[in-house]
């Protein structure tokens, strides 16, 4: 029996490191030779679970035009793209560079297009000096493209790298591919220990059989009931318009309250002649939760190109409000109007300049918001802070519900 518990062990244990796998460098030009300049017949690259480096140079030279690179990929069945890193490094000659991804195996979209059409998504990205996830912005643009929320599912997608200034531009893309979500810990115990219950045996008749049966009622009831609360949804937690408005001063910002599950925030920010209306408010995620989401809601909007959102960890903003860089934030993004819900918490993370930065889930913890549009007017924002609980992974329950199992079995053989 032992060996066998052994042995089923390893088997889980080995299974989540195959999850847990980087491919890193899957291809580079100057090893493997040019990316296809057809969007017909793009280089098809293969990606693997974990880390997919993908390193490339474009740019364009007054004998040979524009070196447009185009490779395919596709996301295996359970599986999903949940980041795309521009690399640091990454380089532009015109000061922004172009790249778009189409749903498909090639990019049928015309080098010279008049809007974008046809494309999943795209952005102009401007290079780096540290890590930044794109992958919300590639989808988020508009103009014509179909535009899409994180994260990409399983399928085939083509894309176009390209950059139109003279000279030579060096990139570097990271896919970062994952298994789809397990499902529900609490539901893989509820199942472990209804199999648990039975193992032992129902009685064929009598009350033992129907006191049993109420106790495996009983356990699916609190399975469900622990689903519910980790899901639990709060809804709006503030809005400007019912509260009043929120602090324009850093060193004490408005006190919000979080609950488990979604929080909505609504506010107004702007600028009258030469008077910016700042909002700054201050959240904490209680112990043994984490925050896991920051959605863009739909219906916010900007009066210029973008505005500014930054996070600072503690129950203050302290960074002055023309700081030469972003030293003393967590994070920042300029975020632009949206039309559809979209998750910034991993702009936000990557926004660089001097920030801190991180990889989302933010652990539990004071954070401060400081919020500003530089345009004239008003400009309506709304966001969802989403708080969760940590789930233990999937694979762990059902090792606890096997062994458990196995225990049963066990014990029957002995009685």
């Amino acid at each position: 029996m032992l060996v066998r518990l052994r042995a089923l062990a390893f088997a889980v244990v080995s299974l989540a490191a195959a999850f847990g796998a980087h491919a890193g460098v899957v291809y580079h030009e100057e090893i493997s030779g040019d990316l296809s300049g057809d969007g017909l017949a793009p280089t098809s690259v293969e990606l693997a679970v974990g880390s997919n480096e993908i390193y490339g140079s474009t740019g364009r030279t007054v004998e040979a035009g524009t070196d447009r690179d185009y490779f395919a990929i596709s996301v295996p069945t359970g599986h999903e793209i949940i980041a795309l890193i521009e690399k640091a490094g990454t380089t532009t000659v015109g000061g922004v560079a172009f790249l778009a991804v189409q749903t498909g195996s090639q990019v049928t979209v015309p080098v010279t297009p008049d809007d974008a059409t046809g494309l999943l998504g795209w952005i102009h990205y401007f290079g780096a000096t540290e890590d930044r996830d794109i992958l919300a912005d590639l989808g988020s643009n508009g103009f014509g493209a179909t535009d899409f929320v994180p994260p990409l599912p399983a399928g085939d997608y083509a894309f176009w790298v390209q950059d139109t200034g003279l000279g030579s531009a060096s990139y570097g893309f990271d896919f970062v591919i994952a298994p789809v979500p397990e499902p529900s810990a609490a539901a893989a115990l509820l199942l472990g220990l209804l199999a648990f219950g039975l193992a032992r045996g129902l009685p064929k008749r009598g009350v033992g059989r129907q006191m049993l049966s109420r106790r495996l009622a009983a356990i699916a009831l609190f399975a469900a009931t622990v689903a519910g609360a980790a899901s639990a949804r709060a809804g709006i937690v503030y809005d400007e318009a019912v509260s009043g408005d929120f602090s324009g001063d850093g060193l004490a910002p408005t006190s919000v309250v979080l609950e488990p599950g979604s929080n909505q925030i609504f506010g107004v920010t702007g600028r009258v002649v030469l008077d910016p209306d700042r909002d700054y408010f201050t959240v904490t995620i209680p112990d043994g939760y984490r925050f896991v989401a920051l959605i863009e809601l739909a219906g916010t909007s900007i009066n210029s190109q973008v505005s500014f959102l930054g996070i600072q960890g503690g129950p203050q903003v302290t960074v002055e409000t023309f700081a030469g860089d972003a030293t003393g934030l967590l994070g920042w993004t300029h975020y632009h109007g949206t039309d559809v819900d979209i998750d910034i918490l991993p702009a936000v993370g990557a926004g660089g300049d001097g920030a801190t930065g991180f990889v989302p889930p933010l652990p539990a913890g004071a954070y401060s918001f400081w919020i500003q549009d530089f345009g004239d007017g008003d400009a309506d924002y709304g966001l969802d802070i989403v708080v969760a609980l940590p789930e233990p992974g999937v694979s762990v329950a059902l090792l606890l519900a096997c062994t458990a199992l196995a225990a049963a079995r066990a014990g029957r053989a002995r009685g």
